[in-house]
């Protein structure tokens, strides 16, 4: 479902300098936050980047719906290149991303029923409610998203991410800081999903219970995909 090739972001950052030398005559040197990478998902496989903190995991994700474009290289969906038809495949997939994309001075049920309207559900006040019992939120339904909890937040977060029912479903480190029970919770949810899953984490017990397949990265390079039975072999 999903086809990587080659792909690769590269920034650049300023070379430390005397303060004087660095105002007047910056240098720059490029580093390669993703190194040509390439995969492929399978329909309704969960897939994991499991790496370091700086390994490329969020950059990945970042080019993959379409907020950073690739330097180099291409990526697929369902043999459409993304680049040239955004427009046709943005409405199958959704994201979620540490900051959660929540409106922290609106409540949980005006978050849902704002993005059901921005994805044009035909009923967005019936979607809410439906995503809501489905996370057991309703009774915190009427409550400002400043005052939830982590894991409430993240719950909704996720409750935010399905509006749309997307066929692709892009989770950046989705159990981060979260207390064993929460993280526990979150595994088992994402388990139920009927779609094809793409997560990152550097958790390795996470990747290994979670995901189908898992990719690992180092240093912006995918330096091994297998599936948990063949990691736990290789670790």
């Amino acid at each position: 479902m999903i086809r990587v090739e080659n792909l690769t972001k590269v920034y650049k950052k300023q070379v430390p300098q005397f303060w004087l030398k660095a105002l007047l005559k910056p240098k720059w040197e490029e580093f390669k936050a993703v190194d040509s990478i390439s995969f492929e998902i399978k329909r309704g496989e969960i897939f994991g980047l499991l790496g370091p903190n700086g390994a490329g995991k969020t950059t990945t994700i970042q080019m993959l719906c379409g907020i950073e474009h690739p330097t180099l290289g291409k990526i697929y969906i369902d043999g459409f290149e993304l680049e040239t038809n955004y427009r046709k495949i943005c409405e199958r997939f959704n994201v979620l991303f540490s900051d959660k994309l929540l409106y922290n001075r609106l409540t949980a049920w005006d978050n849902l029923v704002f993005y059901a309207n921005l994805y044009s559900i035909k009923d967005p006040e019936e979607r809410a409610k439906e995503l809501l019992e489905l996370m057991d939120l309703i009774p915190w339904k009427d409550q400002y998203v400043e005052h939830f909890s982590l894991g409430m937040r993240m719950k909704l977060a996720l409750a935010r991410a399905l509006i749309n029912n997307p066929d692709i479903l892009y989770l950046d480190e989705p159990t981060l800081g979260l207390d064993v029970k929460n993280a526990e919770h979150i595994r088992n949810f994402l388990k139920t999903l009927k779609c094809t899953i793409l997560l990152t984490t550097h958790y390795l017990n996470e990747a290994i219970l979670l995901c189908n397949r898992i990719g690992i990265l180092q240093k912006g390079k995918l330096i091994h995909i297998g599936t948990p039975k063949e990691l736990k072999r290789i670790h």
